[in-house]
């Protein structure tokens, strides 16, 4: 099992405020994008594995939206990757019912995506 962090940061220190949080939490590999890419992101997905564990330092600095985290929770749960928050103790694997957790994200995307079109 590896360990990968990942960060979405706005200026450098921010950025190095994140990879030190997560060094600490014992990620082996950091994934580090600036100023709104995700292209980072994207090459984290590409490489990780079943077992893998993903840690984050907080959800926004992670999803760009509840949409796009419920896509990046999804990715997560096909691929057999753990989840961590650091600032909001998120743990999925601790979760008593992550299923329900899911479908939870996924209902919260559904409102935001009828919010966005002005259907509610």
């Amino acid at each position: 099992m590896r360990c990968f962090g990942y960060t979405r940061a706005v200026d450098t220190s921010d950025q190095r405020l994140q990879e030190n949080a997560l060094t600490a939490a014992g990620c082996e590999q950091i994934f580090s994008d600036l100023d709104g890419e995700i292209t980072e992101r994207e090459n984290l997905f590409s490489i990780i594995q079943p077992g893998d564990k993903l840690i984050i330092w907080r959800l926004d600095k992670f999803a760009l939206s509840v949409s796009d985290f419920s896509k990046q929770l999804d990715i997560c749960k096909e691929q057999g990757v753990s989840f961590l928050t650091l600032q909001e103790s998120l743990k999925l694997d601790s979760v008593d019912n992550s299923e329900l957790f899911h479908q939870l994200v996924a209902a919260m995307a559904n409102i935001e995506k009828n919010l966005d079109k002005g259907n509610l």
